[in-house]
């Protein structure tokens, strides 16, 4: 499953790269606006690429089986999250991104699921970074 989701990765544009290597290092669900909003705020992602990010772009990364989509948003497929992460520790936008979703935890809160289900996907995230990032 691995190499099939990373073929669909590398087929994407390179924007919709860029937002798939985001997601990948949000790593818990996030809703359309907040991650628009989040990627906005780093001042790091072009604004083209922030446009991107519609309807469209959502079912096609859902049709791909590159995102999940659950009651709290967007969430990379834990089929490439972490071959992503990987790619993203390289992106110039990365230690931003990072530093932003620890400062600011209201792009993904108030969400529908359990605080605890939250905090236990950031933690894992979080782990996953440190252990990519080694």
């Amino acid at each position: 499953m691995k190499n099939k989701a990373l073929t669909s990765f590398n087929a994407l544009a390179i924007n919709e790269q860029t937002i798939m290597l985001a997601l990948a290092v949000i790593y818990a669900p996030i809703g359309q606006s907040s991650l628009q909003n989040m990627l906005r705020t780093t001042g790091c992602f072009p604004t083209n690429t922030v446009a991107l990010i519609d309807k469209n772009l959502r079912e096609k990364l859902q049709e791909r089986s590159l995102i999940i989509l659950t009651q709290d948003g967007w969430h990379c497929s834990e089929d490439i999250s972490e071959p992503l992460m990987r790619l993203a520790i390289l992106e110039p936008w990365f230690t931003k991104l990072s530093q932003l979703l620890i400062a600011e935890p209201s792009y993904y809160y108030p969400c529908q699921g359990s605080c605890c289900s939250i905090n236990k996907q950031l933690y894992c995230g979080l782990t996953a970074l440190f252990l990519v990032i080694s």
